[in-house]
């Protein structure tokens, strides 16, 4: 109501709640070639309900498919179009997979969680596809943002199963002392500490 009070432009709201221009309802996770996604009912301002997918998982995937459907209709982009192109879409860094011939039972997903708050939704949208083991791969930026590394230790230690951390970006720090900040925040042992960025890729895969 903030945004919108003094607002003079003509405005569409997207969501989850029945005032919403477009909403989300009939939200359910499924598994997309192997990657975890999303399913949805798409109702639009004009009363029709698209039955949509999307390789992401998670509401806030469901709040950036929405945007992106009521943008391209502002556009004049057709919605079978709309709704076609995000069964399929890629963002580099953004929930990326990743497969391997050798591990065809496993899913490797590469996504810019660089908080505690943003870690949490993808781990916690991960951790409703059921997986038979979670294991996290991070690290923290140096010369900076000190209180989130306790933040992802946090989130880390409750969501994961194995948690590997490494280094990312330590600029003039010590990057074994950003891992221990780290891992400070961990409630029990299930984590290993490995600074060197390609030998914690390599465990990662490897176990």
């Amino acid at each position: 109501a903030y945004m919108t009070a003094d607002a003079t432009a003509p405005m569409t709201s997207f969501g989850m709640g029945k005032g919403c221009d477009w909403r989300a309802a009939k939200i359910r996770p499924e598994i997309c070639f192997r990657v975890p996604g999303t399913a949805f009912v798409c109702h639009t301002p004009d009363g029709q309900a698209l039955p949509v997918s999307i390789p992401f998982p998670g509401d806030y995937s469901v709040y950036n498919a929405l945007c992106a459907l009521a943008v391209c209709d502002k556009l004049g982009i057709p919605l079978a179009d709309s709704t076609a192109a995000l069964s399929v879409v890629r963002v580099k860094g953004r929930f990326e997979p990743v497969f391997l011939a050798s591990r065809p039972d496993t899913t490797f997903i590469i996504d810019y969680a660089h908080n505690g708050a943003s870690l949490r939704a993808v781990l916690e949208a991960l951790r409703a596809y059921k997986p038979k083991r979670l294991i996290c791969l991070f690290g923290s930026v140096g010369d900076r943002t000190q209180m989130r590394r306790g933040e992802l230790g946090a989130v880390a230690s409750k969501l994961c199963d194995l948690s590997i951390l490494t280094s990312d970006n330590p600029g003039n720090e010590d990057p074994n002392k950003i891992i221990a900040d780290i891992a400070a925040a961990f409630t029990h042992d299930r984590y290993v500490c490995i600074p060197d960025r390609a030998e914690a890729i390599a465990y990662a895969v490897k176990n």
